[in-house]
């Protein structure tokens, strides 16, 4: 149900998360808080920056920085080889930093999503935007079928 449709006035992004300035939380190391700035930025441009999404974006920040971290761990390599005992033969394994680094980035990808950073998130914003919008603009917009 959208929210012309709802009965209610809609909820706007600043009654949500009053826009204002994004400060690093003191528990991210130096290069979590240069990532965490980057996405505070990114916020700021596009007038969306909130101290309601700082634990969020400091979240992000840490994931990004556990795939550089992962990334440089595995160095190209995303197997390794190991011998069995009983027949010594030769087996190669996923790496488990590669296992890590694939869960970490899923986890980075859901948290942009969270914060409207992607493409996909960034449509559905500017359509709930139109939508109320839509309501504002036409006081009959609820009883439309």
């Amino acid at each position: 149900m959208s929210a012309a449709n709802s009965g209610r006035k809609p909820q706007t992004v600043s009654t949500i998360a009053p826009v204002g300035k994004m400060e690093p939380p003191d528990y991210l190391n130096e290069a979590e808080q240069k990532h965490f700035r980057d996405l505070a930025n990114i916020l700021e441009t596009e007038n969306r920056a909130s101290p309601s999404h700082v634990h969020i974006a400091a979240l992000a920040a840490q994931r990004l920085q556990e795939i550089i971290d992962l990334t440089k761990e595995l160095d190209g390599r995303h197997t390794y080889e190991t011998v069995t005992e009983r027949s010594r033969e030769e087996l190669h394994r996923l790496h488990p930093a590669s296992k890590q680094r694939s869960e970490a980035m899923r986890h980075l990808q859901s948290l942009l999503a969270d914060l409207g950073l992607t493409p996909v998130a960034a449509q559905r914003l500017l359509k709930e935007q139109r939508e109320i919008e839509e309501a504002e603009k036409n006081p009959f917009a609820e009883f439309a079928i």
